[in-house]
Parts: C-alpha cells; sequence; structure tokens
C-alpha cells in the first residue's frame, strides 16, 4: 500500500461514517507497513485535504456534469490538493492519484486533473 492509497481509503473512511480523521489516520498508519517519510506524507495528505476540503472542491466542480462516486470525489480532493497545495509536478500528482481509482473513472479523472 502506498501513502497515497492509504490516505485516500481514510478519506473514504471518513467520509462515509462521519469518522474522525485523527482515529482513523492513526489506526491504519499503525496497521500499514510504511516508511517513516511515507507516513510523514499520508499524513499531510488526510489533514490536508481535510482541512481544505470545501477549497478543493471549489476548485473542481465546475469542470463536472454530474456529480461523481465518493472514492472519486475524495481522489479528485486529493489531486487537486497535491497540485495546488504541495506543487507536486502534475504529471506525477495525476499519475499517482489515477491509479487510485477503478478502471472506469480514471478518463473523468484525468480529464479533471488536467
Amino acid at each position: 500500500m502506498t501513502a497515497r492509497q492509504l490516505a485516500l481509503d481514510v478519506l473514504n473512511r471518513i467520509e462515509q461514517g462521519d469518522a474522525y480523521a485523527n482515529a482513523t489516520l492513526d489506526a491504519a498508519l499503525n496497521q500499514s507497513d510504511l516508511s517513516p517519510r511515507d507516513r510523514a506524507f499520508a499524513t499531510e495528505l488526510v489533514y490536508g485535504v481535510t482541512r481544505r476540503n470545501r477549497a478543493l472542491d471549489w476548485l473542481y466542480t465546475h469542470h463536472l456534469n454530474r456529480t461523481p462516486p465518493l472514492n472519486v470525489i475524495n481522489a479528485l480532493r486529493l489531486g487537486t490538493y497535491q497540485i495546488i497545495e504541495l506543487a507536486t509536478p502534475p504529471y506525477a500528482a495525476i499519475s499517482e492519484t489515477v491509479n487510485l481509482v477503478a478502471p472506469k473513472h480514471r478518463g473523468l479523472l484525468n480529464a479533471v486533473l488536467r
């Protein structure tokens, strides 16, 4: 499991179950075998997306005709956060984020993030 996969999984759990970010993230990190650097990256992604959730939604929603599934919404937030807030090179953020969702949603995610 990568840091991005863990972050997306935690974000989905938070949204689906009204769980707290800190408890959900801690439990996921304790079960993972991520390096300290990847654990820090996953933590930044989860807390950053959670903190900037509305602003991130505003940035990409005007590119959508309808609301995608929750996991795609969280992947859009994750990719947007990496590009806008962390200044991750777009090609890296988009490529890695697109690979996190089911193949049928990859085209949408790729188009909106680009």
